[in-house]
């Protein structure tokens, strides 16, 4: 799902940092990015307090997300970041330009949801409730994509679901058929869990955000 994009430049900011043009929209401060980007972070620190994972929409030039690094670092040992583009332009010019040195963060480009939730990485990520924050520029140049992404649904089939995690997948037998949803009641009423009943509960959190 990508969106039309009809101009598509990289201009220098008063600061001399780099700001992608794109559509008219300039996705970063033309007068400072890096005390915008503070800005960014400082409006989320709560989220980023209480949460060591972090789903960041929308890449830019990847001020607000090394801003938001910063502050995880200062409240967490470990933390991880995941960046969602879908400009593939935008994205290639940031891998061959800038790049991030904090390896903690990892860019994906896509303009496809459904192939974010077929990837066993990002499942297992998302299973760890991570806050997610838009940038407001990139959301908006993309708001089709994104909206996709924070609307997208889980299919309700098992067959599906074992598609979306190896690991359910494994944990759930060919034998058992049935909808999703009549299977996960039927776990709820479990006096006693198995250790798949509780990645099943797990799933049918993260498919219900």
């Amino acid at each position: 799902m990508e969106e039309r994009i009809s101009q598509y430049q990289l201009v220098k900011s008063k600061s001399g940092l780099t700001v992608p043009l794109i559509n008219d929209i300039y996705l970063h401060s033309m007068y400072s990015p890096t005390k915008e980007a503070e800005g960014f972070a400082k409006l989320h620190e709560e989220a980023l307090k209480r949460k060591r994972n972090v789903i960041i929409l929308g890449l830019g030039f990847g001020y607000h997300i090394e801003e938001v690094a910063k502050t995880l670092n200062k409240f967490h040992q470990d933390y991880r970041i995941i960046v969602i583009e879908p400009n593939e332009k935008l994205f290639h010019d940031f891998i061959e330009k800038r790049q991030f040195e904090d390896k903690r963060i990892m860019p994906l480009f896509t303009n496809d949801s459904e192939s974010l939730f077929l990837r066993e990485d990002f499942i297992e990520f998302l299973l760890t409730s991570p806050a997610i924050l838009k940038h407001d520029t990139s959301f908006m140049l993309n708001q089709k994509f994104f909206t996709s992404f924070l609307q997208y649904r889980a299919s309700t089939s098992l067959s599906q679901l074992r598609r979306f995690s190896k690991h359910i997948g494994n944990f759930i037998s060919e034998s058992e058929e049935g909808e999703l949803t009549e299977y996960i009641e039927d776990v709820k009423r479990k006096k006693n869990f198995e250790p798949k009943d509780f990645l099943t509960i797990a799933f049918d959190e993260l498919t219900s955000i």
